[in-house]
């Protein structure tokens, strides 16, 4: 967005050149995926499970 990069120009940034101290560790933006369902993320699917029977003393 606009705001993001007004503010890294105005802390030294330069365009089309890369960030860190020898400006060579990112030279292009990092791209956004959208998260289809309603999960969180890192979670996956499980086995139902009787708790009852699972853990009997």
């Amino acid at each position: 967005n606009e705001k993001g990069l007004d503010l890294l120009i105005h802390h030294g940034y330069q365009p089309l050149t890369g960030l860190g101290k020898h400006e060579n560790i990112i030279l292009e933006p990092v791209t956004l995926t959208g998260q289809r369902g309603t999960q969180a993320l890192g979670c996956q699917s499980y086995e139902k499970v009787d708790v009852e029977e699972e853990f009997k003393p």
